[in-house]
């Protein structure tokens, strides 16, 4: 059987669902599992920054109180990837959100 699927065809749900069924099946479980692994990597991000800033705090009240030992050079330079990767992992997490919202928009179509 011969499927032509027209150049003016766009995924909105009436158009997939018109889909045949292994070809609509397909497309669900891969809109299904897109989904779950960006979840994950969402959840992984949040619980990175999470951890990050805990540490962070940690290390502030310790510099406030005066508990801290000064930061060696292979310390600073540590800290300061760590703060480089915060701000990265930001970056990824806007893009991601973006990408999330652009998912959500096109499978309401």
């Amino acid at each position: 059987m011969d499927f032509i699927i027209p150049n003016n065809w766009l995924p909105t749900s009436a158009s997939i669902n018109a889909l045949p069924e292994p070809l609509r099946k397909y497309i669900h479980g891969l809109e299904t599992y897109l989904q779950s692994e960006l979840v994950q990597e969402n959840f992984e991000l949040h619980e990175n920054i999470k951890g990050i800033r805990e540490l962070a705090l940690k290390y502030k009240k310790q510099i406030k109180e005066g508990t801290m030992d000064p930061e060696t050079e292979r310390q600073k330079e540590e800290r300061e990837k760590k703060v480089a990767m915060i701000a990265e992992l930001e970056k990824i997490k806007v893009e991601f959100t973006r990408l999330l919202n652009r998912l959500a928009r096109l499978l309401e179509m």
